[in-house]
Formats: structure tokens, C-alpha cells, sequence
């Protein structure tokens, strides 16, 4: 069972970091696109009911909820948590049950990080059905806590999330219109109309920006100024370098990278051709905010630069990537403003990896 709702916002998100496979094959990028892996029954991925990744709900204006056979609640006092609420927590409710508007408790307060809007969270959970009282998924079953972003949840849960603080173990619970609507998920029994039960254990969040040891830039390569906001300018001796380059600029203090891993990051984006720099894009206090995606993933992926460069880089830390056009843009890219030849210029900050 997924959380992700693909909506026209979430692939705008990912479309500003994919590159393509074009970019990475001799041939001119096509142009960004979602770069959000999809859902799998894998315990390292997002929650998933089926292992089809055509199992994400539709955007369909959903109708009123809940059915109008099963009575709605006004509060939470029928659900009940036992068991070990850190390993196997066990959700019961008297089935059907169902909920007229999306609320949450907190049962246990923690005193880590805000989780704001937007923002990227790993955690464990249990999802349980209100209709059946059944469980339709479980990240503490498959043993493995998940990681996503509230851009890509059903409404209800990012509702429930936001604003709750790492640490903190949040019972919640959402009509139909907050969960999936009118599309359901047929794979895991749910039909328009349930009600969902989530508990979720906030176990971290992504960072709002980045600090650690600062490093020094090799002489010849371009010079990154400004905070949060970087600037790029070239030095009087430019040089630009034959192989590629991955500067730790500030090293943070979190966990690193994984090959085909997920990470959240701000970026800036540069083309370095014999006439200078010439800014491309940068996602630095845009309305789309930091970029959620995989360094690999379906058929798209980032360009080589990236999905290698990036690898053991820590959450937290800032990194200047110098790459020559073979591994960047082979024949450039138009779309976006990249010529053929230029190298690729890029300032990243690693707000969450995992």
C-alpha cells in the first residue's frame, strides 16, 4: 500500500532533478519528469499494498465520506493501541467503525526536530482498515521503517504528521475524502468510502539546511559563496577539470548516501562554457522547496554525476559538483539552457538521505 498521491505538484517536484537517460546516453535530454520511485511490497521503500506500482491512487475528486451504512465518529475513543508500540503495536477497533473528519493523538510526545509541511520522514507504521478493522499494511511487519515525503501521502496523513515532532507516536485517522477516495486500492481492500487508522513512529525527518565541517575548494574550480542561498563565481585561473569533481564544502554529521538511494536536496544548477558561468535553476526558496527523489529509478534517472557523485555524501552536508558534458549533458540540453560541450556546475545540500 502506498501513501504517495501522485498529483500534478509532486511530479513538478521531481521534475526539477531528473536529467533523463537521454542526457546520460550521447543523445539531448528530453526534458525533466517525476523521478519518485513507485510503490513495491520491498520493506526499503515507500508502504505499498501490491507490488505493482500502478496501484497509486488517482487524483478523482472523491465523494463524501464516510458510507452512509456505517455510523460516523466524532473522536478516537474507539481505537485502542497495545502491544509494544516501538516494535508490533496492535491497533483494535470495533468494526465498522468509521470517522466524520481527519484527527490525530499524540500518544507519546518526542522532542526532536518539527516536522513541517513538506518535509521528508522516516518512520515505522500500521495502517488498518475502519470498515474491517483489518490491517492493510505495516512497515513494522516488514521489519524495515519507511521514508517518503508528506508532498506525496494521502492528505490525511500528511494532516496527522505535520506539525508533530521526531520522537513522537501519533495515532490518526481520516474519512474516505483524506485517504483514497473514490479510487480505493483494490489490491489491499479498501473501497471508496473506508475510513483508514494509522499509528505511525516518527523516527526522522529532513533537515531544513545544512551545517558541519567546512572544506576547502581546489584551486582552479569555481568559488561558492551565500548561505542559505549559494552563489557561484569563477576564480582569475580558472580551470576547468578533466575528471569529475565532488567537493565537500560542509560536511554534515548524518547518514550518508546509498547507491539508488533516496535523498531530499536544494540545489543550484550552473553551465561553464569558455565564455563563464551562466546560472540554469536552482530550487533555494522556490514554491516546489527542496527536491525529493532517487538517485535512480524506473526509465529515468539522474545523471551520472549525480547517482555517483553523490554516493557517501552525509545528510547535512553541502557539495560542489564540477562535471565534464560526457557525464552531465553529452550534447547539451536546450531545454534548459545547457549547450553542447559546457560543463555542469552544481551546489547541493543533502537535507535527508535514506
Amino acid at each position: 500500500m502506498t501513501l504517495r498521491r501522485l498529483t500534478s505538484a509532486s511530479v513538478a517536484l521531481g521534475a526539477v532533478l531528473v536529467f533523463g537517460l537521454a542526457a546520460c546516453s550521447g543523445t539531448p535530454d528530453s526534458g525533466p519528469s517525476d523521478t519518485s520511485p513507485g510503490p513495491t511490497a520491498s520493506p526499503t521503500v515507500e508502504p505499498t499494498a501490491t507490488e505493482s506500482p500502478t496501484a497509486e491512487p488517482t487524483d478523482a475528486t472523491p465523494t463524501p465520506s464516510p458510507t452512509p451504512t456505517i455510523p460516523a465518529s466524532t473522536d478516537l475513543t474507539a481505537i485502542t493501541l497495545s502491544g509494544d508500540l516501538a516494535t508490533s503495536p496492535v491497533v483494535t477497533v470495533a468494526a465498522p467503525w468509521a470517522i466524520n473528519q481527519s484527527q490525530n493523538k499524540v500518544v507519546h510526545a518526542g522532542s526532536g526536530a518539527l516536522v513541517l509541511p513538506g518535509s521528508v520522514v522516516r518512520l515505522n507504521y500500521v495502517g488498518v482498515n475502519g470498515r474491517t478493522g483489518e490491517v492493510f499494511d505495516s512497515s513494522f511487519e516488514r521489519g524495515q521503517p519507511a521514508s517518503f515525503s508528506l508532498t506525496g501521502v494521502v492528505p490525511g496523513f500528511a494532516k496527522g504528521l505535520t506539525g508533530q515532532h521526531v520522537g513522537s507516536q501519533v495515532l490518526m485517522a481520516m474519512p474516505s475524502a483524506d485517504g483514497y477516495g473514490t479510487s480505493g486500492q483494490s489490491g489491499a481492500g479498501i473501497q471508496d468510502g473506508d475510513s483508514l487508522i494509522f499509528f505511525a513512529d516518527i523516527l526522522a525527518v529532513s533537515r531544513t539546511g545544512v551545517s558541519g565541517t567546512v572544506g576547502p575548494i581546489p584551486t582552479g574550480l569555481p568559488i561558492v559563496t551565500g548561505d542559505p542561498l549559494p552563489q557561484v563565481t569563477l576564480p582569475a585561473q580558472a580551470q576547468q577539470p578533466t575528471d569529475l569533481q565532488v567537493v565537500k564544502l560542509i560536511t554534515g554529521d548524518g547518514p550518508a548516501v546509498t547507491e539508488g538511494g533516496r535523498l531530499q536536496v536544494n540545489f543550484a544548477e550552473y553551465a561553464w562554457s569558455g565564455s563563464g558561468l551562466t546560472f540554469i535553476r536552482q530550487t533555494y526558496g522556490t514554491a516546489s522547496g527542496p527536491v525529493y527523489a532517487s538517485l535512480t529509478g524506473g526509465t529515468t534517472t539522474v545523471v551520472p554525476a549525480w547517482s555517483t557523485g553523490l554516493v557517501g555524501v552525509t545528510e547535512g552536508s553541502r557539495v560542489l559538483i564540477v562535471s565534464p558534458p560526457a557525464q552531465a549533458y553529452p550534447n547539451g540540453n536546450a531545454e534548459i539552457g545547457v549547450a553542447k560541450g559546457d560543463y555542469s556546475v552544481w551546489v547541493v545540500d543533502v537535507l535527508f538521505a535514506g
